[in-house]
């Protein structure tokens, strides 16, 4: 059944791919435990997952999804009740996001490494009434607060646990094996392990799959505590069902997708581990996409094929001197989000794997995706654009006050064409959790606002520009920092860069870059230099007045510029 449908004609059909349906049909009426069953029952013996050499094939994972389920309920888990899971992409976080949705919880995924304080807001909030966690993760941050903490349960598992028995010993021997020392004991603390030894089906539960809750997901916070949105099974369902679509050519069993991007985010959520579930592929999970050359081995070992990462993430794959003595040929397909893909970054990555890469824009409230430049060799990518709106998927501009329609096309250079970009589509969330206000600020008759300015150009292709808080006003001009970025990033020294805008003590705004350098131009660039490349190479009005070399620009976890974290270095 189509849940949402665009009618008539839209100006990103003039180069709409011919092999992708404008509409397709989105079944309302399974949850996402069901698009696993699904999976299971076509593909049993498919790989499902594998980590450090050790695979699990669809019956293998359904069997112990099953058996954590069961052990949920036993521990007393209702239908509704929140489960907060904090650990990187490990086997048990995909057991225990299922088995949540099986025993008829709703996921609130915690980012990896986070402190206290943040950990207390989100388990708070959300009123989680379990926790499941690496014990690491438990003795670094959560054991210093765990008497604050509303908690039922704590669900304890160790990395060893997903590993082969010989990896395991060794790895144990070497010390190579992260581990807490001594796990808590009491009946607030049960083992992963031990309920996976669960006895007997869980009781099966019925969703209304478009009112109720699977992901409490909360929001990056780049600009204050996070808010926690509301995604139903419909939703995730929908938008695995639009990212297949985008994807022709798939085959069940014949694709891996690279688990890099954490799960406690929607990106990597959503486009790697359930995306892979909807495909019948085998997802290679990756707890620490920063170790550059075990995530190209990974690739090359398991055959990889598709890959959602961030312009961070594919810069550093590019330069690593160890990326070149790989055959990366496997991978087929890469979407770019969170932030701009820079052209340099684009055709060295594809110039290194053969793969195409295209940039795509969403956000957390759409489940994450809202639109993305063609897959299909049949479509037209335009580089420098987000692409165009996924199937079933409407877009428009408007004024950011009155949020009255701005006609389209838009130009570059004429900033009067520019607004905000509202999305409407079965993957828009329900709201923000006990966020009434700014539920009704963001999202209206279907409408979700999301705080982004953008264009549509001529062909019908969206542009983002950048974030409207972040927006630059330099002597009248309208300066996007993301802009400025993207061009900064041809100058080949610089390894990262982010933009902002700051005071001076005149009142007016002027332009500040942060730059990080590649490791090779350490002490060999200037300040000076990169000024003067910029002035070279960037319209007289954007260039930026003031920058500041650093050794690392902060991002979040996905790498978005943390342009907050910028700010307070000059406050």
């Amino acid at each position: 059944m189509v849940y949402y449908k665009v009618e008539g004609d839209r100006l990103w059909y003039k180069y709409w791919p011919e092999d992708i349906p404008k509409n397709i049909d989105i079944p309302d009426d399974i949850s996402i435990d069901d698009m696993l069953k699904g999976t299971v029952s076509k593909y049993p013996d498919y790989p499902a997952m594998v980590f450090k050499g050790k695979t699990w094939n669809y019956k293998q994972l359904d069997e112990a999804v099953d058996a954590f389920a069961k052990g949920l309920q036993d521990l007393g888990l209702q239908k509704g009740d929140r489960v907060c899971i904090n650990m990187p992409n490990l086997p048990q976080y995909m057991i225990a996001f299922f088995g949540v949705m099986r025993a008829g919880g709703v996921v609130s995924p915690i980012v990896p490494l986070q402190k206290a304080a943040e950990i207390r807001h989100q388990i708070n909030d959300s009123g989680a009434k379990m926790l499941i966690i690496l014990d690491v993760f438990y003795e670094e941050e959560v054991q210093k607060i765990i008497d604050e903490l509303p908690l039922e349960k704590v669900i304890l598992t160790g990395i060893g646990e997903a590993l082969k028995p010989f990896v395991r010993i060794i790895g144990n021997l070497l010390g190579k094996v992260p581990k807490m020392k001594k796990w808590p004991t009491g009946d607030k603390f049960v083992k992963f392990k031990d309920l996976l030894k669960s006895q007997g089906k869980p009781k099966e539960v019925k969703f209304d799959t478009k009112n109720d809750l699977a992901v409490l997901m909360y929001t990056g916070g780049t600009t204050g505590l996070p808010k926690g949105a509301m995604l139903s099974h419909f939703n995730l369902v929908a938008n695995c069902y639009q990212c297949e679509a985008w994807i022709p050519g798939t085959e069940p069993g014949k694709e891996a997708t690279v688990g890099a991007l954490p799960f406690s985010h929607i990106f990597g959520l959503t486009t790697m581990m359930l995306v892979a579930i909807k495909l019948g592929a085998k997802c290679i999970l990756i707890p620490d996409p920063k170790d550059i050359p075990d995530l190209i081995s990974n690739i090359v070992n398991n055959k990889g094929t598709l890959f959602s990462g961030v312009n961070t993430l594919f810069n550093k794959i590019n330069n690593d001197p160890k990326a070149k003595k790989f055959d990366l040929s496997c991978l087929n397909s890469a979407l770019s989000g969170a932030g701009p893909l820079a052209l340099d970054v684009q055709e060295k990555f594809e110039k290194l794997t053969g793969a195409r890469i295209v940039e795509g824009y969403g956000l957390t409230e759409t489940s994450p995706v809202v639109s993305a430049n063609p897959l299909s060799q049949k479509g037209k990518r335009k580089i420098g654009t987000v692409g165009f709106p996924f199937p079933n998927t409407d877009v428009k501009i408007v004024d950011p006050s009155t949020k009255e329609e701005i006609p389209q096309p838009g130009k570059e250079e004429d900033v009067s064409t520019h607004g905000e970009i509202a999305v409407k589509g079965p993957q828009v969330f329900l709201g923000y959790y006990n966020r009434p206000d700014a539920t009704k600020k963001d999202l209206r008759d279907g409408w979700v606002y999301t705080g982004d300015i953008g264009y549509f150009d001529e062909d019908g292709y969206l542009h983002i520009m950048d974030r409207l808080k972040d927006l630059i006003k330099y002597k009248g001009h309208s300066v996007y920092p993301r802009e400025v970025e993207d061009l900064m990033y041809q100058y080949e020294p610089i390894n990262e860069v982010g933009v902002i805008g700051v005071k001076l003590e005149s009142g007016e705004e002027t332009i500040k870059a942060f730059v990080s350098l590649k490791d090779e131009y350490k002490g060999k660039i200037s300040v000076e230099d990169i000024q003067n490349w910029c002035k070279e190479n960037i319209a007289g009005y954007k260039w930026p007045r003031i920058i500041e070399i650093i050794d690392e620009v902060p991002t979040t976890n996905v790498g978005k510029v943390l342009r907050r974290k910028l700010r307070e270095r000059i406050e």
